[in-house]
């Protein structure tokens, strides 16, 4: 048995904790519980009016009652059902669509994505203004989608470091 995996737990948990701490702008354990019902409630209901979102990358997130879709639909008729969907859905005051509409991403820009999340993450980890537990960041074709509480100082902030992140086409933020 390796003999770092008690340090690494050790330090994973000192930073979870870490990322718990309280700031003024982090959400509650109620209102990160109430956005993840939300999203699984969009995901159960897309599902349920085409069963082809079970197959398409399509990805859901919330901020409060507002609901973020982003990833590629085969056509116009899909990137509406999802929409419809989701604002008929009980509790989602809002959405923003952001799906794309034609083929699935290849392999080689879904692993560039990915390599763009990490670097966008690690620049914002940087940022004691900012605390992580304050925002998701996605990144879908070169789009670093951003949501979560900031205010004004901390959304200029993760601006300034995220256009430092060679490769993103654009970022989107979606705070509240």
């Amino acid at each position: 048995m390796n003999t770092w995996h008690g340090p690494l737990l050790a330090m994973m948990l000192i930073l979870y904790g870490c990322a718990l701490s309280d700031s003024p702008d982090a959400p509650s354990r109620e209102q990160i519980a109430q956005e993840n019902k939300l999203i699984l409630e969009v995901e159960r209901a897309l599902t349920q009016a085409d069963s082809q979102f079970n197959r398409l990358p399509v990805q859901v997130m919330a901020l409060n009652t507002e609901v973020v879709l982003i990833g590629q639909v085969p056509d116009s008729q899909s990137r509406v059902l999802a929409q419809e969907t989701a604002l008929g859905l009980a509790g989602v005051s809002g959405l923003h669509n952001h799906l794309m509409i034609g083929p699935t991403r290849a392999a080689s820009i879904a692993a560039q994505d990915s390599l763009l999340a990490i670097n966008a993450r690690t620049r914002l980890s940087r940022l004691r203004e900012v605390p992580s537990r304050n925002y998701q960041i996605e990144v879908d074709y070169g789009r670093a989608f951003v949501i979560g509480r900031l205010n004004a100082e901390q959304q200029q902030l993760v601006v300034e470091q995220l256009q430092q992140v060679g490769g993103l086409q654009s970022i989107v933020l979606i705070v509240n």
